[in-house]
This record gives C-alpha cells, sequence and structure tokens, in this order.
C-alpha cells in the first residue's frame, strides 16, 4: 500500500509539473503582441551597447534596459526591448526564441512583454509591408502585394511608402538570406587595437575588407559614452586564410603619428570576455592554406644549410624570425632580397626590429621542435620569393 502511494504521488507530481509547463504555455501563447519584448538567458558579460548590436539587425530599437536575470543560472542577463512596431517585435519572438541571435554563441528565450492597458503599437512603420514602412520579409511572413526577388523567396513590403536601405539591411539579415548566417568570435576574427579616436566601423571595414569576404554585421568598434572609438574593434572574416592575411600584414604596421596598429587572431584563452569557438592558433601543418601561401608567393630554395636561433615565434598566428650566427655567410641572392624587403617596410611605416631576422612559417619547421622557444638553436636552410626571403627546413641545430 505504501508503494502504491508513492507511485501514485509521484505519478501525480510529475503530472501537476507537466500541467504547471503547460498551463505557462498557453499564457505565453495568448499574451497579446506588443512592440515590448522580454530577452532572457543573454550572456553575462553582455552590456547595453552590445544588446543594442547584436538586436538592432532584427529591428529598430527605440529603448532598452538590461539586468541581472532573476534566479538564472551561471550569472545570465535578461533584456527588454522596445521596437519601432509590433511586426518587427512579433518576427522576433516567432523566429528568435530558442535560437541563437547573430553575434551571440547561446540560445536565447524571447517572449511578449505583457502588455498593459492603452497599450501603443499600433500603426507604426513596419519593416515588413503589412502596416506601413518597409522591408524585406522572410518567406511565409509577407503582407498582402510584394514583389519576389531571386529564387531565395525574399520578398520586399509594398506599402507605397519610401523605404530605406537600412530597412532592406536589416530585413536581409533577419530572413538570413545572408551567406554567413549566425556566427560567433572564432579563429576567423580578427582583434583591432590602437585605433585612432575618429575611427568608425566603415573605416575599418575599408580597411579590412580587401583581404577577403567580412561576415554580416562582422565589423564592430568599441564606442566611448562621448561616441569616439575606445582603440580597439573585431572584424569577422568568412574564412580562416583572409584572417591570417590580415594579421600577418597590418600587425605591427606603425602609423604616422609613430604608435603602431596591432592586429591578432582572436581567442578565448585568458578567460576573456569573448567566447570563441573552434580551432585556437594558426591553420593546422597540413593545411592547404600553406599550400597555397607557397605558390603564390613563387618560391626558389637556394643552396645552404645555416644555423641560428629562434629570435621570436607567434603561436596563434604560425609564423616567426630566425636570428643567423653569421648574417655574412648567407648566399647574396638571400641578404639582397632580405634588404629589399626590409627597405619596402621601412617606407611603408612597419616597425622593423632587426635587419638580420629571416622570415619563416609553421609548416617550415619540423614538428620535433613544437612548442618553439626564443633562443632554441636551429639549422635551416633559405629561400626567396615574391617577398623577400624566408627560411625553410628548420630543424634543432
Amino acid at each position: 500500500a505504501i508503494l502504491v502511494s508513492a507511485f501514485v504521488l509521484a505519478h501525480s507530481t510529475r503530472e501537476l509539473g507537466e500541467n504547471r509547463r503547460v498551463e505557462r504555455q498557453l499564457v505565453e501563447a495568448m499574451v497579446e503582441p506588443s512592440d515590448h519584448v522580454i530577452i532572457g538567458d543573454l550572456p553575462a558579460d553582455l552590456d547595453e551597447q552590445g544588446l543594442r548590436t547584436n538586436f538592432e539587425a532584427y529591428g529598430t530599437i527605440k529603448w532598452c534596459k538590461l539586468w541581472d536575470g532573476k534566479g538564472s543560472k551561471g550569472g545570465k542577463k535578461s533584456a527588454m526591448i522596445e521596437f519601432a512596431s509590433v511586426e518587427e517585435a512579433t518576427w522576433l519572438v516567432e523566429n528568435l526564441n530558442g535560437n541563437v541571435p547573430l553575434g551571440l554563441e547561446t540560445a536565447v528565450s524571447v517572449k511578449f512583454k505583457t502588455k498593459s492597458a492603452g497599450g501603443g503599437g499600433k500603426n507604426r512603420s513596419s519593416p515588413y509591408g503589412g502596416g506601413g514602412g518597409c522591408g524585406v520579409v522572410p518567406p511565409g511572413m509577407a503582407g498582402k502585394g510584394g514583389m519576389m526577388m531571386g529564387g531565395m523567396g525574399v520578398m520586399l513590403g509594398m506599402s507605397g511608402e519610401a523605404c530605406s536601405i537600412n530597412d532592406v539591411w536589416k530585413g536581409l539579415l533577419r530572413s538570413k538570406v545572408l551567406p554567413g548566417g549566425s556566427w560567433a568570435n572564432d579563429e576567423r576574427t580578427v582583434v583591432v587595437s590602437g585605433l585612432p579616436s575618429d575611427t568608425t566601423e566603415f573605416d575599418l571595414l575599408r580597411i579590412f575588407s580587401p583581404f577577403g569576404a567580412i561576415l554580416p554585421g562582422g565589423v564592430r568598434v568599441k564606442l566611448k559614452e562621448d561616441g569616439t572609438a575606445q582603440g580597439s574593434g573585431m572584424v569577422n572574416f568568412s574564412d580562416l586564410e583572409s584572417a591570417v592575411t590580415a594579421t600577418e600584414t597590418l600587425n605591427n604596421c606603425m602609423m604616422p603619428d609613430g604608435r603602431c596598429l596591432r592586429v591578432r587572431q582572436f581567442t578565448d584563452e585568458g578567460g576573456g570576455k569573448g567566447k570563441g569557438k573552434g580551432k585556437k592558433g594558426a591553420a593546422a601543418l597540413k593545411s592547404q592554406f600553406w599550400v597555397r601561401k607557397v605558390e603564390e608567393e613563387n618560391r626558389s630554395e637556394l643552396t645552404g644549410v645555416f644555423t641560428g636561433t629562434v629570435a621570436k615565434y607567434i603561436f596563434k598566428q604560425g609564423w616567426g624570425f630566425i636570428l643567423p650566427d653569421d648574417f655574412k655567410q648567407l648566399p647574396a641572392k638571400a641578404k639582397k632580397a632580405l634588404s629589399k624587403a626590409h627597405a619596402e617596410a621601412v617606407e611603408e611605416g612597419k616597425n622593423v626590429q632587426d635587419e638580420t631576422w629571416i622570415y619563416f612559417r609553421k609548416p617550415d619547421v619540423d614538428p620535433e621542435l613544437f612548442p618553439l622557444h626564443p633562443e632554441t638553436p636551429v639549422s635551416f636552410e633559405v629561400y626567396v620569393d615574391n617577398k623577400g626571403c624566408g627560411a625553410y627546413n628548420i630543424a634543432e641545430a
């Protein structure tokens, strides 16, 4: 009898919990849509500027507030956002609840704020074509009337009102038709520091876009309260090769005021705020990235084996420099290429630490030598290419 009673009690408890869960879902479903949404399970290190940056892609934010989540695990935060229209808020609730927003790495909860008496939100500008305004409408959300664009099933609202290019941009992000989709900071992300105070996101785009495709919304500059740049920013490339090339080219580039630009690949080591996913460091030893680099630079190997020490090695980027024991013993062609490369670097305003240093890359090192440390004695051979002179077949001396 005791066992039967315990079973009935346990069953009843589970049933009661399930009923309450269903009741909560029904209540949430019955909440009248409004232009205010509550977003839960946000990262603990998210600030208000980050909140705006990540969610303005989904609509025009009129007002927002961020606070520590009540009873949330891991110190997560919650927020309230007022959008410019009910339609924008509705799209967010229907499509983002339980999913990962642009720029974040974990799923969030999204629901309408319980609407108080006399609530507004009607007759406001809509990016979907059903209630004024203009925007790109994800498939299945088009209002009455509309024009099909291409083969993606994306429609532009036909409200009769002129729309801005910003409306089109935000709509394309919401509908996820742009290549890249949802992304997070990883090894394809470049971190920039030492930027002038008047730097804008457009400036970073102009500097970094020649190196390769950048993900939607993948350029950010941190701002102070007065709107000027803090001096740092981030760029999210669509492929690793672009990130590595940008880092190799621009890191330590000297600016006209004598300061150097610092560029590095993102890493979440050290407990920083960024929570990048994926592999850390440079491309793998057998990656086709290194093969393409050699082919592009037209490498020509020279004769002779030389000795020296590792002067510097950047693990995260996969390159470094060797200080030869006797620079004069190097082939004349190698010394000439080094001299020319150093002269060009100085002319471009780059910081040349030592004119006798010879550049090398990760795949040119015997794997048995890793991890590399400064002052490690090595033997090596040299080559010349389009960029100057480099070392290869690097082994223990």
